[in-house]
């Protein structure tokens, strides 16, 4: 089984391309951004999995940014790069395109929902 950051990291490896992060004077953060910052970040988290033999989750892809102009521009770059990418031991489709949030302390994110698949070699049901 693929543990969270197993997941992350497949889906951090990519958007963590030249395309993507010269678009951010920020980074790619695993799960959590630091408070308190006002770059152009992205910020890569997963809501659920399973642990079946075709392990499934769903990945939030979230770009923290201040205006509109730059949510649209990172999402065009990244949403082909997630869009059924297969890879040696995992899969990905975008579930949704795009939807911003704000948050209650007024900042806002555009997040990119992605059901990421994986079949477990190793899987054993007892």
């Amino acid at each position: 089984m693929k543990t969270s950051f197993d997941i992350v990291t497949d889906v951090i490896s990519l958007i963590n391309v030249p395309a993507v992060t010269h678009n951010l004077d920020g980074k790619i953060w695993p799960f959590v951004r630091p408070d308190n910052r006002e770059k152009v970040d992205i910020t890569v988290g997963l809501l659920a999995g399973t642990n079946e033999w075709l392990q499934e989750a769903i990945v939030n892809i979230r770009i923290h940014a201040s205006d509109f102009y730059t949510f649209n521009s990172v999402s065009q770059i990244i949403l082909p790069l997630v869009e059924s990418q297969y890879r040696d031991t995992f899969y990905t489709e975008v579930d949704n395109s795009g939807k911003l949030i704000t948050n209650p302390d007024g900042t806002r994110f555009f997040r990119i929902r992605v059901h990421y698949y994986s079949i477990q070699s190793n899987y054993k049901k007892i």
